[in-house]
């Protein structure tokens, strides 16, 4: 059984940072590290497409961390630079909260299916 999996934050930009978006749907979980940074370049190219700048960053996590819902925070500074980080704690941050029943579970050993966007 893995120690760490990762999660995978995926935000949206207008040019020049005035607005920044992610949706539960920009976040998936990965059985391993390396496993998400294989995704993370095909997915910031994917959801770049339809959005001006798009950051992503995968987060290592404690898979017990995960047992509710999953609060991720995070922010894009003046400087363009993408803050990201888990915590169970408030932050001023911007709060992302991903239902868990929205985020499929890594198995080790298999490659962890997305669910399609609309």
């Amino acid at each position: 059984m893995n120690s760490v999996i990762a999660v995978m934050l995926l935000v949206s930009c207008t040019d020049g940072f005035s607005a920044c978006n992610a949706s539960d749907d920009m976040v998936k979980v990965f059985p391993t590290h390396e496993a998400c940074e294989a995704a993370l370049l095909p997915a910031v190219s994917r959801v770049g497409q339809t959005n001006e700048m798009v950051f992503g960053k995968c987060i290592k996590s404690d898979p017990d961390f995960i047992n509710g819902d999953l609060s991720i925070y995070w922010r894009v500074d003046q400087n363009g630079d993408f803050i990201v980080e888990l915590s169970n704690e408030d932050s001023e941050e911007e709060e992302l909260t991903v239902p868990l029943e929205k985020l499929e579970k890594p198995v080790a050993g298999k490659p962890v299916t997305n669910k399609p966007t609309a």
